[in-house]
């Protein structure tokens, strides 16, 4: 027994040193590994514990009877070495509460190579993932209105103090008479003041939103009151202008002067009075910062709307604008004759155009426009010439004086009119007759025959077109016939024009 007891002590002391020695190896940074390593010299040389075991019993059965003889070797050889071996290698007991310590503490020391792998990644997993930030309010930034409160101007927003990346939404506001109202579509950081706003105050909300940051509204201070300012631009009022076909045009329609801001203008058509027409002159236009431009072609009054549009009004808020365009300077000049006759078989009539065709016509009503019919007359007849004159684009210059010559000396001019006269011969010979208006002259010649001369008309020669049955003669009393012939024409181009006009204006 006191064998026993002392091999049992010994079995255990020696596995409670190990655990001791792991433990402080474990708080010092030294492997278990070189415990068991300082153990490892105590035990039984190379015979494994299965032999050791057997060997013993061996020997204690073949010993002599001798009890002083067999105690000595038992308790003192034999038991020794197979009691220390065999609770180190085969003991049941001993590996199982040293084994697991030695791995359980030496894995995270570092000691064998695991204990790097598993204490690596601690470090970085604390330093590369940062906790996300919580969503905060954004540093509180301001905004300002700035520009003058008076009709037509733009107030813009000024926003200060928001982080870079903050993005914004507007909301103007007017307040009169204590009342403070949401201006309908005024959202952009501009605002075009309307003259309703005048006797008001503007301000503007501002909602910002600043990068992971939750959105804040701030409101400016309100503006001065809104002063009215319709001294150029009055709705519902009208501007006159006058100009001269050919003219350059540069008319300033703006509802002030200087930079306009976001006011922005353009035109609209109103049913024109009697004499008018709606739209813009030809060759005028009208720019969206409200001039009037170009170089009017067409002799007419016209009349259209100029619309300032406004935050309030996109549509625009209209002015009436009159224009009266006169016919330029007299650049071509065509003239009509006829007899003055009552022959029965009507009143002969020739048309000079201003390139110098003549043409001929048995009455100013028919105007059938023979062109092979030569201007001859007698010198006994008496003609009456008016003239045409037109300017570089067309349009009739009506009431121009006109001053009349005549290659034969002797003959005379009898003015009727400023631009009509009464033509008598001297005598039967080719005559070059020459109206001048306005530095433009049209020639022309007439073949004057002498007094009972016989000459060749359309009538007579059965050529021409006979005066239709039921119309009136030529009298000679109205002086206008075929003046009015030449008027028609110009008129007829004009009304073509003004056909072309309202069609593209429409």
């Amino acid at each position: 027994m006191h064998l026993t007891t002392t091999s049992s002590f010994r079995r255990y002391a020696a596995v409670g040193t190990a655990i001791a020695i792991v433990s402080m190896s474990s708080a010092f940074g030294i492997g278990a590994t070189a415990a068991v390593a300082a153990e490892t010299p105590t035990t039984t040389p190379t015979t494994s514990p299965t032999d050791a075991v057997t060997t013993s019993a061996t020997t204690a059965t073949d010993a002599p009877a001798d009890s002083d003889t067999a105690a000595a070797p038992s308790s003192d050889a034999t038991p020794a070495a197979p009691t220390d071996a065999t609770p180190t290698a085969a003991s049941p007991t001993a590996p199982t509460d040293a084994t697991p310590a030695a791995p359980t503490d030496a894995t995270p020391t570092g000691a064998t190579p695991t204990a790097p792998t598993d204490a690596t990644p601690a470090a970085p997993t604390a330093d590369l993932t940062p906790s996300p930030s919580p969503v905060t309010a954004a540093a509180t930034g301001t905004v300002a209105v700035t520009g003058t409160a008076t009709a037509w101007r733009t107030l813009a927003a000024e926003t200060t103090g928001w982080p870079t990346g903050t993005t914004f939404t507007y909301q103007w506001t007017a307040t009169k008479a204590g009342t403070t109202t949401e201006v309908r579509g005024a959202t952009a950081s501009t605002y075009v003041i309307d003259p309703e706003d005048a006797g008001s105050t503007l301000a503007v909300a501002v909602n910002a939103t600043a990068p992971g940051a939750a959105p804040e509204t701030a409101t400016s201070a309100p503006t001065g009151v809104v002063a009215a300012d319709d001294s150029r631009f009055r709705e519902g009022g009208g501007r006159d202008f006058a100009f001269t076909a050919g003219d350059d045009v540069s008319i300033d329609l703006r509802a002030f002067a200087g930079d306009q801001g976001g006011l922005t203008y353009r035109s609209s058509l109103i049913t024109p009075p009697v004499g008018s027409v709606a739209g813009i002159p030809d060759g005028l236009e009208l720019t969206s910062g409200g001039y009037l431009v170009g170089t009017p072609t067409l002799a007419l009054r016209s009349e259209f709307v100029i619309n300032a549009v406004t935050t309030r009004h996109p549509e625009g808020v209209g002015m009436v604008v009159n224009v009266d365009v006169a016919a330029g300077a007299p650049a071509e000049v065509g003239v009509v004759a006829y007899l003055e006759t009552d022959q029965p078989q009507g009143q002969p009539v020739w048309a000079i155009a201003p390139d110098g065709t003549v043409t001929y016509s048995d009455s100013p009503e028919v105007q059938d426009g023979d062109p092979t019919t030569p201007f001859r007359v007698h010198q006994d007849d008496e003609l009456s010439l008016h003239t045409y004159v037109s300017d570089a684009y067309g349009n009739g210059v009506f009431g121009a004086q006109t001053t009349w010559t005549s290659s034969v000396a002797g003959d005379t001019f009898t003015s009727a009119e400023p631009s009509s006269v009464i033509l008598r011969f001297a005598h039967a010979s080719p005559h070059v007759i020459t109206a001048t208006v306005g530095g433009v002259s049209r020639p022309f010649t007439i073949q004057v025959d002498p007094v009972g001369a016989v000459t060749t008309t359309p009538a007579a020669t059965g050529t021409g077109t006979a005066t239709p049955v039921g119309q009136l003669a030529f009298t000679g009393a109205d002086t206008t016939g075929p003046l009015a012939w030449a008027l028609g024409l110009l008129a007829s181009g004009a009304a073509l024009l003004l056909v072309r006009l309202r069609r593209r204006r429409a």
